[in-house]
């Protein structure tokens, strides 16, 4: 695949998603280096102009209302200038012919000398900021808009700055997200929100009928290449090879990154670049491929994506609006092999990076750094370490801290590789104590009388206790490093339950606790206060009581002869036996007792009648 000169900058839309766990060295036959030029705030939009070959970037800005364009030196990767605009460029493009940069944000399209890196003129449409187009061959911009309630596309004459008759677009098909201009036919291919691609008559701004490439869908970007557009759908992930001429769907090409959203093409080495956000789904994400467009197939993936990418038509480079870190611009440049400038992302806690890390005294941890270099970057660090932590030279932490060695740590980690630029992170490092339950796995309460329980938990900071799983009848109040149950328990519901206790102070280390909560409740006997037994007919009469622990019931008094008393077990006990026939017609007064030594014994009067 020969590299060659011509390129043309996709637009991208502004979509949020994480990086996957583990970052890829650059794979396939290929050849790029890699390094990246750090911006002061968020990057967006990208375009290159072939006419004197510098990038121009699409950032936040520090001032309310107003963004940034910065200007990059595409040979030296040195920023020149930094242009303020109205509103946030989240799209760019550049007219080569005319050294003019239009940006595209929420108030219209800014207009840009660039010759003098002055604004000439805000070209007020009504539009969402989105993508930004131009055709160098009649001096004539393409904007996102919309037309009454549906939308279109604002058509900019290039001499005047001037907004000609807009072009209306279905309302079925969404806005337009991404725009391709062929200069040498003066076709204008815009894809939408919605999953269509229309073909447009730049000479008499004619629409023809959109084809529909997914639904849902959202062709985030468009990239001409060899008599084919080359569409990305962010919302699917795909990238499909339409027909320039006809619309038709050619093939699809696989193999690019999971989450692929923007395009850019060097027509005359038969490639495209798409590149890609990062996503938790598999395969490779945040990354940038390289299609062959003579094959239709991947000839290159390298660890480097972002949210937009523009070529430059002399070297074969592309330039990357990265997504992670959100300041960084990546510049891939052709090279006899694959080499990456390191970048450190932060301690490996989250896929993204974690700027700390944390330890707990006493407690041996160990914190990988999330690094990509190829080849591998060696790591150093300066600031203090807590006694007992040390650093490998690949960028691992570990170690037990040492007794009074709580707080915090700032240290400045250098990654480097020997291709250039070094990367370098501020972290932290903390040292807290873990938290530890200290009051006792056991609580006891009685039914019908408030009581409470404090759950106490020791850490530092000061741990956040949790409990769950306790009765309705309970309520928890957290405090400082403590929690309180309360409340007062219902007649039976005497019994024992389990209530799980959590004591977290975000150290990466949790206390947990099975709280067994006995509830007592006093006794009572459950018996008729008057029995009638017929003479010398077999008598089994079952007693029985409440209370927890279960009751022990007692019989006191004289019983009818032929009858007996059994205690049995779980708080009942049976009367058993043949009442004489000579006590036909004589009655006896007992007393049965339960107790569980839970309060006073429960006695009832109960009175037997034999007939």
């Amino acid at each position: 695949m020969k590299r060659v000169a011509l390129a043309v900058a996709s637009a991208a839309v502004a979509v949020v998603a994480l990086l996957p766990g583990t970052i890829a060295e650059a794979s396939g036959p290929g050849g790029y280096t890699v390094s990246r030029v750090v911006l002061p705030t968020r990057v967006f939009g990208i375009a290159e102009d072939p006419s004197t070959g510098l990038v121009y970037v699409g950032e936040s800005g520090t001032v309310r209302g107003e963004g940034t364009v910065a200007v990059i030196n595409g040979a030296s990767e040195a920023v020149e200038d930094s242009i303020t605009v109205p509103g946030t460029p989240l799209h760019l493009a550049v007219d080569p012919a005319t050294n003019t940069v239009y940006a595209s944000t929420s108030s219209g399209v800014t207009v840009i000398d660039g010759a003098t890196n002055t604004v000439i003129k805000t070209v007020t449409i009504t539009s969402n900021g989105g993508p930004v187009a131009v055709d160098p061959a009649t001096d004539t911009v393409y904007a996102e808009a919309t037309t009454g309630t549906a939308p279109g596309i604002a058509v900019i004459d290039g001499a005047t700055n001037s907004v000609k008759t807009p072009i209306a677009l279905s309302s079925m098909t969404g806005a337009v997200s991404s725009f391709a201009v062929d200069a040498s036919t003066g076709t204008i291919y815009a894809g939408t929100s919605g999953g269509a691609l229309y073909a447009i008559d730049g000479a008499t701004d004619a629409v023809a009928k959109p084809v529909q490439l997914s639904s849902p869908g959202n062709i985030s970007g468009l990239a001409l290449e060899s008599g084919s557009v080359y569409a990305v759908d962010v919302t699917n992930g795909t990238v499909d090879v339409v027909n320039a001429t006809t619309l038709a769907v050619t093939t699809s090409v696989t193999g690019c990154p999971s989450h692929v959203v923007a395009a850019a093409a060097d027509p005359a080495a038969n490639a495209v670049f798409v590149t890609s956000y990062g996503t938790v789904s598999a395969s490779p994400a945040d990354s940038t491929c390289v299609i062959d467009a003579s094959t239709n197939t991947v000839a290159e993936t390298f660890p480097r994506g972002g949210m937009a990418v523009a070529a430059d038509p002399a070297t074969g480079a592309a330039y990357i609006a990265s997504w992670n870190p959100l300041v960084d611009v990546w510049v891939a440049t052709p090279s006899a092999s694959d080499e990456l400038s390191p970048m450190v992302y932060g301690f490996a806690e989250s896929e993204l990076g974690s700027a700390t890390a944390t330890f707990a005294v006493g407690i041996a941890s160990s914190f990988p750094l999330l690094v990509s270099a190829l080849p591998a970057a060696t790591v150093t660090e300066t600031g203090a370490l807590p006694a007992g932590v040390t650093m490998s030279s690949s960028g691992v932490f570990s170690g037990t801290p040492a007794a009074g060695t709580v707080g915090t740590y700032p240290i400045t980690v250098t990654a480097s590789n020997g291709v250039s630029p070094d990367s370098t992170i501020s972290l932290t490092i903390d040292v807290d104590i873990a938290p530890a339950i200290t009051s006792p796995a056991t609580a006891t309460f009685q039914t019908g009388v408030h009581g409470s329980f404090t759950v106490q938990a020791t850490g530092t900071p000061a741990p956040t206790v949790s409990a769950v799983d306790y009765p309705s009848w309970l309520t928890f109040t957290p405090g400082s490093a403590s929690g309180v149950l309360s409340g007062t328990p219902p007649t039976g519901s005497g019994g024992v339950f389990q209530v799980y206790i959590d004591a977290d102070n975000g150290s990466g280390f949790t206390a947990s606790q099975t709280l067994t909560i006995t509830v007592n409740q006093p006794p009572a006997v459950e018996a008729a206060s008057r029995l009638t037994f017929r003479a010398g007919r077999h008598v089994q009469y079952r007693l029985k009581s409440t209370g927890f622990p279960a009751p022990v019931l007692r019989e006191h008094g004289r019983l009818p002869r032929g009858l007996a008393f059994r205690a049995g077990a779980n708080g009942t006990a049976l009367i058993v036996g043949k009442p004489a026939r000579g006590d036909k017609g004589k009655r006896y007064v007992i007393t049965i007792t339960a107790s569980n030594n839970i309060g006073h014994a429960a006695t009832k009067k109960v009175t037997i009648r034999i007939r």
